[in-house]
């Protein structure tokens, strides 16, 4: 998509994009980041999505980690997945599904779910059934944009935060509900500055390290989250690393678990 102007991995390279190092570390070593480990040492709980439709804000309200079930990152065998999931279901639920039963996700407090796709909803089915984690929770989710649809999916999220206030044991609070709308909003806010700079005819930023940054968006506390993506905002608007212009590619997926048909794109283009 684009060719550095600067060489790959130089010194340069590296002092303007100090803070995208960390992102890369936080994905390198998800699911076991020290972000994490440090959440699960002080005994809060962490909760794991399975759909974009799930509203984190909730689960941060009521004082739990929010992060996404993803699969593997890379090549690998997914014979325990397989078992339990036709192949033509897509290889990300069954690569998430081999996470799971192999205990990757052995920390989860919880699992919520949406009635997305035929897929999504098997997978649910089955981490329940297999995996236990001890909270669980599916969210049906509206096919149209209308009135009564609004009216459906009002109700299935206050469902969904009934049955998490009851499992906590706690009331989720309309105040907490505001500030952890607002941390949210922030992200987005901040990352909208992030895809503004992408439009540049010569980018600071290419779109393999993006998605790098949005992948350690879904692992990490928003609150650290922020901080790190204003200190790489920063880096970016000073930055003299750049990438020519170049025919665009756009890539579409819900989710996308790896990079490395991006970086192929980011240096065969241009």
């Amino acid at each position: 998509m684009y060719k550095s102007l600067i060489q790959p991995g130089s010194q340069l390279e590296k002092a303007a994009l100090v803070t995208l190092e960390a992102f890369r570390k936080i994905n390198q070593t998800f699911p076991n980041t020290p972000e994490i480990q440090e959440w699960l040492s002080q005994g809060k709980k962490i909760f794991g999505w399975l759909c974009t439709y799930v509203p984190e804000e909730i689960l941060h309200a009521g004082g739990i980690l929010p992060i996404r079930i993803t699969g593997y990152d890379r090549e690998a065998e997914l014979d325990d997945g397989n078992a339990y999931l036709y192949n033509n279901n897509c290889s990300f639920s069954r690569s998430c599904l081999q996470m799971g039963l192999t205990n990757d996700y052995q920390f989860l407090d919880g699992v919520v779910g949406g009635s997305t796709c035929d897929g999504a909803r098997r997978l649910f089915d089955l981490w329940r059934e297999y995996i236990g984690t001890p909270f669980h929770h599916v969210i049906t989710v509206p096919r149209k944009y209308t009135d009564s649809a609004h009216r459906l999916y009002l109700a299935e999220i206050e469902l969904f935060k009934s049955h998490l206030e009851e499992y906590l044991g706690l009331k989720i609070t309309d105040e907490a509900l505001k500030d952890s709308i607002e941390l949210y909003n922030q992200t987005r806010s901040l990352l909208r500055e992030l895809y503004e700079l992408r439009k540049r005819p010569n980018p600071p930023i290419s779109g393999a390290q993006v998605m790098q940054v949005i992948d350690a968006c879904f692992r990490m506390p928003k609150e650290i989250f922020n901080s790190y993506l204003k200190k790489l905002l920063q880096e970016l608007k000073s930055s003299k690393v750049s990438y020519q212009d170049a025919p665009d590619s756009c890539f579409l997926a819900v989710f996308w678990p790896t990079l490395i048909l991006l970086q192929q794109s980011n240096n065969k283009a241009g």
